[in-house]
């Protein structure tokens, strides 16, 4: 069943609410609220947690190297620039003005909704919804069908949203804001850069500007817990592990701070032009190639470099499934790799990955990057 809400008739069920609410920059434009469960999904978020991790350990890749088979998961004139997120063996997919969920194993389309702002960077799945934020407001909607939940006028202008404890975090121009997962009612807002966020014992978000780089730490209740500046431009989303928050500069530098106060624990050369999250396991940080070549493993605790393997120019951050890496290039195909020694163990030679692939289900998803088509390799 295919279900298409349109743009004006979205804005005509909220426009009384929209113009009462333009004085109150952080009211709740529209709220019927939804059931808080707990964040899950076979990958329910960019990054795959709110630490940002990209870690599966009970997920498998296919161990066969078939060719790729795609479906397109849009109407005319959709583009995309994220990954998707992946719930119940549904893909949800946002992207310049519309969310579109399609089945993962046929392709076919669940339902539809037009959007009035556009989007840039993934959803994530909370409170039994999909929440999506634009470049002006943020807005849930029922996993099941598509209905408005909420809708608040803070949108997410860089990273995309992360969901913790009930939480959704997003990061506007100068500031962090806290937004209740349930309601959409603004928890609390603090005064911060952010390219990107995760959160963990605390939230974390990092920025880049005028070629200098920071990371302001923020309590669960708002307050700003520590700032470090004076580091590279950070404009990839970081990732936590082990009381260590791991940030690779587009300029060609991976940092370990410790997320207690901010001080460096090693810094290692890393690849230019990483603009992707690293995936963090228990002993080792994975950084993709940017614009670079070589995909970089390095040991979490000392920084010291483990292997490299060439995989290209890369717009795909890694993911550590158990043993193995998934890591790609843009025009390379995708590596499927030993933790431990870089040992190329499979290689699916596909062009275009514009994403973070995803495992999911035994299979690998992925947009590809120059007609947004959503990719699906599988065995059989």
């Amino acid at each position: 069943m295919s279900r298409r809400f349109s743009r004006r008739s979205m804005l005509a069920m909220g426009s009384a609410v929209l113009i009462s609410g333009c004085s109150q920059p952080f009211s709740v434009l529209k709220s019927e609220g939804s059931k808080c469960e707990p964040t899950s999904g076979a990958w329910p978020m960019a990054g795959f947690d709110a630490a940002r991790t990209s870690v599966l350990s009970a997920q498998d890749v296919p161990d066969t190297s078939l060719p790729a088979q795609a479906f397109v998961p849009q109407s005319a004139n959709f583009v995309t620039n994220a990954p998707p997120v992946v719930t119940d063996g549904v893909v949800y997919t946002a992207g310049s003005n519309r969310v579109d969920t399609r089945s993962l194993n046929t392709g076919q389309q669940y339902w539809e909704v037009e959007m009035a702002g556009e989007t840039e960077v993934s959803p994530v799945v909370t409170c039994d919804s999909l929440v999506v934020s634009t470049h002006n407001e943020t807005v849930a909607y029922s996993l099941a069908d598509g209905r408005e939940l909420w809708r608040t006028d803070s949108g997410s202008i860089n990273g995309s949203p992360v969901a913790h404890d009930g939480t959704v975090f997003v990061g506007e121009t100068g500031r962090v804001i806290a937004i209740d997962g349930g309601t959409g009612k603004k928890r609390w807002e603090q005064s911060a850069d952010a390219n990107g966020i995760a959160v963990g014992e605390r939230v974390y978000a990092v920025a880049g500007a005028n070629d200098r780089g920071a990371v302001t730490a923020i309590t669960h209740h708002g307050d700003r817990f520590w700032h470090t500046d004076g580091l590279e431009p950070l404009y990839a989303t970081p990732a936590l592990g082990n009381g260590t928050l791991f940030a690779p500069s587009k300029t060609g530098t991976l940092y370990a701070l410790d997320t207690d106060d901010g001080s460096l624990q090693w810094e290692q050369p890393i690849e230019q032009g990483v603009y992707e999250s690293p995936a963090v396991g228990a002993n080792a940080v994975i950084v993709a190639a940017g614009n670079g070549e070589r995909t970089i493993a390095v040991d979490a605790t000392t920084g010291k470099q483990r292997w490299t393997h060439r995989t290209g120019v890369s717009q795909s951050g890694p993911v550590i499934v158990g043993d193995r890496v998934v890591s790609a290039g843009a025009n390379t195909g995708i590596f499927l790799l030993d933790l431990h020694t870089g040992e190329q163990l499979r290689h699916w030679p596909v062009t275009g990955v514009g994403s973070q692939v995803i495992p999911v289900d035994g299979r690998l998803l992925y947009r590809r990057g120059f007609d947004s088509v959503l990719v699906v390799i599988e065995s059989r």
